[in-house]
């Protein structure tokens, strides 16, 4: 039985078996029913059948029952029939079309004995099919004071109806337990003689732990607790008596007082003598840090409550919770109400606090005030007289707290101003834009919970600024802040994606705290620099609307200072050119400008772009961009001091866009000039190294040369009197399909491309590409190889004549030996020149030892050769070099 399917009920396990059809053969007589046995609330059974196979599951029941049948998990057809036959086979409930899933409600069965569910596959696909049988409610008897009862509902919906005997006057509670959660749907507590005691639905959420009571039992007899399950899960359940509520007294200012909570729904009760004006607070402290959790409350003697929204303590405070100073508001006997919530059970600590007044005054500019708490529940007040629409802040020191403090300032008439939180710790708090909105006096109230300590308070009038409207381009303005808390701005009116670049210098903020914001003219903050105290550069594009934009300075704390700003309009600088003109400077003078040089192009043309002696630094300050006459970009590339479009097709007719945009607030000057290039060279030419000159008359311009070659022809190439650069110019062979066969990038000069045998018959390309801007000429010569020379000798054999006589060839001196004999190979007379390769190879073809030389003689003296084979020398002249030499091996 898969795992998944387990179910416990009430502690019976769960029954398994299957129900499995096979593919039907050649046609036969449909098989006798298979038979399987469950019983009411056991769990699914599955019990193997063969094709065209009907299900027989029985299961003993009595009259009277309800119950419901499940058929789950078919994997026969999505069409099966589904009958509960009663003992004498009549049908008491049938359906069609269970196929994946269906519940058969039964009605209350009429016979004690053998009911019996039939499962008909209507197709012949084989599978298999599961069968639940279970009561429509779970009948569970519990005792009042007795163990726990472990119930696991059958598949949603089973609803579960608990039963227990009461005596009247019994005072109890019924509570429920489970790893997950309870989602019961409703819950019904019944008298015996059916009236409704309590009732609750799914808007009263249970959770993992759900209490119901404490209730008192009205008389003796069977009460009824009905729950409704959202989905089957199992829980715990119990009927426990509670025990009397507690009550004992406590002096405001006196000893700590406990209440120790043994059953579920007892709750508690502290009462304790007040005069009218007394201040009184309450700590409350929980052992077993944290799973307790309760509710209180505190009534007048009177029965007003006192503390209005202040339940709900306990898991949210592990350590303490506190109940801020409460104002008594007549003499007599106050009542302070524990409730423990849902099922917990533990011991609770309270002690009440006389809180004494704790108030400082305060003046506009005046000097620093302290204020201090020495008991729980007294939080430092300032007070202040306030004009009505002043601009005021408040600076307040709390550094012998936590950063867990909030402050909060009213007005005369008690309505809330302003606040802040997470104030105390190392930084003092600063509460800015406090706006009386009636004059008289103000209060600040320190909420410090549960700490002791000293706090200071300062107030300054901050005076609202008037932003300073400026004008694009225009000279600088200063921005200045002459008392804490002000935050001067400037204005200025930009159209709908206009670019605006906003420079700020010469300031003397705190450099690493001073925010500049730049707000569009919703309101929305467009860019930010946080740390901008001494100067800073902001830009601006792709604005969102046509209007006024604000530029905001945000001194940090009670700073002052002053900084100068200036705002630019960030528009092009066009400059019209030809194709072919002499370079032209482009220079970009104040921020967020950029430089734009035009030329009209025709579809197909094909262009090279080039800027040179770029004055920004580095080639990632600027970009350089070609837009479309669409406006489209065509390429970009980060062009600070120089950059190059390498030859590019022209889609459209058209006046084309070259920009170059300096980064951030820079600003200097670069040299542009486009050409329209020439088409390509081609040459066809013939591997014979004839000769052929190529010369380029505009950048961009490439040359190629075809030729004939055949599959293993062996192929060298020599470009030489090159007047490029050396490294201005790439030379690349390519195979006949277009792919590389070898390149060299450095040969504006002279070059060598070394030889290679050809993979395929058909037509090879020598592609020319100067690099940059670079044009000039060079000469090209394509070489047929001969097969390189060979040689063959014998060691102590006599002197051996080699001569290489094309260029590109190599020669091949070979000889025989075995495992650990030890020759010395010596070459004599050599005429190849310089930097000529010579290698000594075992005979699986990989290098033993190797020179270069550029002299007549050179010789590998003693080599001990480390297996049999044959060995062989390869000579290997530098570029288009020939020559002869002698070659002894001994």
């Amino acid at each position: 039985m898969s795992p998944s399917r387990a179910r416990f009920v009430l502690g019976v396990a769960a029954l398994a078996a299957a129900l499995t059809f096979l593919t039907p053969g050649a046609a036969q007589a449909a098989p006798a029913d298979a038979v399987a046995s469950t019983t009411v609330n056991a769990a699914r059974i599955r019990v193997p059948l063969l094709a065209d196979q009907n299900g027989r599951i029985t299961f003993p029941a009595t009259a009277g029952q309800d119950i419901q049948v499940m058929v789950s998990g078919s994997q026969v057809d999505s069409d099966v029939a589904v009958s509960v036959l009663r003992p004498d086979g009549t049908t008491s409930a049938s359906t069609t079309g269970c196929g994946l899933i269906c519940r058969l409600t039964v009605p209350t069965l009429t016979a004690t004995g053998t009911h019996t569910v039939l499962v008909d596959p209507l197709g012949t696909k084989a599978g298999t099919v599961d069968v639940q049988v279970y009561e429509t409610t779970l009948t569970v008897p519990v005792t009042v004071g007795g163990p726990a009862a472990t119930v696991t509902t059958a598949d949603w919906p089973q609803d579960v109806l608990f039963t227990f005997a009461g005596v009247a006057g019994q005072r109890v509670a019924l509570s429920a337990r489970a790893v997950s959660d309870l989602d019961w749907r409703s819950r019904t507590l019944t008298a015996p003689d059916g009236s409704v005691l309590m009732h609750a639905d799914s808007s009263y959420h249970c959770s993992q732990d759900c209490l119901t009571g404490p209730v008192v039992l009205p008389a003796d007899g069977t009460y009824l607790f009905r729950i409704a399950p959202g989905h089957a899960a199992p829980f715990t359940f119990r009927v426990g008596l509670v025990d009397p509520d507690l009550s004992v007294p406590a002096v405001p200012g006196g000893a700590p007082v406990a209440l120790t909570f043994t059953t579920p729904g007892q709750n508690g009760v502290v009462t304790f003598t007040g005069t009218v004006g007394q201040r009184v607070s309450a700590v409350l402290t929980d052992p077993s840090s944290g799973a307790f959790e309760f509710g209180v409350d505190l009534y007048s003697p009177s029965g007003v409550l006192l503390t209005n929204g202040m339940s709900g303590y306990g898991g949210a405070c592990p350590t303490a919770c506190l109940i801020g100073a409460r104002t008594l508001p007549e003499d007599g006997v106050y009542t302070f109400r524990v409730d423990p919530w849902q099922s917990s059970t533990g011991t609770l600590n309270i002690a009440f606090y006389d809180v004494p007044v704790a108030e400082t005054a305060l003046v506009v500019d005046g000097p620093s005030a302290s204020a201090t708490a020495s008991v729980p529940g007294q939080e430092p007040t300032f007070r202040f007289t306030g004009t009505a629409g002043g601009r005021l802040m408040l600076r307040v020191d709390a550094h012998e707290f936590p950063n867990t403090m909030v402050v909060d300032v009213f007005g005369p008439d008690g309505r809330y101003l302003k606040g802040a939180s997470g104030c105390g710790g190392t930084w003092p708090c600063d509460i800015e834009d406090i706006v009386p909105v009636l004059s008289g006096e103000h209060t600040v109230v320190l909420h410090n919970r549960l700490l002791n300590g000293t706090v200071s308070a300062r107030l300054y009038a901050s005076p609202e600024l008037a932003p300073v409207p400026v004008a694009l381009d225009a000279p600088p303005v200063a921005l200045t802040a002459t008392a804490p808390g002000q935050r001067p701005a400037l204005t200025f009116t930009a159209g709908w994606k206009q670019k605006v670049g906003i420079r700020l210098t010469g300031g003397t903020y705190d450099p690493t705290t001073t925010k500049v914001q730049v707000l569009d003219p919703s309101g929305t903050v467009m860019a930010t620099n946080a740390g901008c105290g001494t100067g800073c550069y902001l830009e601006i594009a792709g604005n969102r609307a046509t209007g006024t934009y604000t530029v905001v300075v945000d001194p940090d704390g009670v700073t002052t200072g002053t900084i100068t700003a200036s705002v630019t309009d960030g528009r092009e600088l066009t400059t019209a050119t030809t194709l072919g003109d002499p370079a032209v400077p482009l220079t970009v003078a104040l921020p967020a400008q950029s430089a734009v040089a035009t030329f009209a192009g025709t579809a197909g043309q094909k262009v090279f772009v080039q800027f040179t002696g770029g004055t920004y630094g580095l080639v990632s300050n600027a970009t350089a961009t070609v837009r479309k006459p669409d406006g489209g970009t065509l390429s970009s590339t980060n062009c600070g001091t120089t950059c190059a479009f390498e030859t590019f097709t022209l889609p459209s007719t058209g006046t084309y866009s070259v920009v170059h945009d300096p980064k951030g607030e820079a600003t200097g000057t670069v040299t542009f000039r486009a050409w329209a290039v020439a088409p390509d060279l081609a040459f066809a030419v013939t591997a014979d190294g004839s000769a052929t000159a190529v010369t380029t008359t505009t950048p961009g311009q490439n040359a190629t040369l075809s030729f004939a070659g055949t599959a293993g022809q062996r192929i060298a190439v020599r470009l030489s009197g090159g007047t490029y650069p050396s490294a201005d110019a790439t030379v690349v062979l390519r195979r006949p399909d277009g792919g590389t066969l070898t390149q060299n990038v450095s040969c504006g000069v002279t070059c060598f491309l070394d030889t290679r045998a050809l993979p395929t018959t058909g037509t090879y390309t020598l592609l020319v590409d100067p690099e940059v801007a670079a044009v000039g000429g060079i000469t090209a010569q394509v070489y047929d190889v001969p097969a390189d020379a060979a040689v063959t000798t014998t060691p102590g054999g006599g002197p051996n004549p080699v001569a290489v006589t094309a260029v590109g060839q190599n020669a091949v001196v070979s000889f025989t030996a075995t495992a650990g004999q030890v020759v010395t190979v010596a070459v004599t007379g050599a005429t190849f020149g310089p930097s000529t390769g010579y290698v000594l190879r075992r005979p699986d073809g990989s290098t033993l030892t190797s020179k270069t030389s550029s002299g007549a003689n050179t010789t590998f003296a003693s080599v001990t050769l480390p297996a049999a084979g044959v060995y062989s020398l390869l000579i290997d002249p530098a570029t288009t070099a020939t020559g002869t030499a002698t070659v002894t091996v001994s």
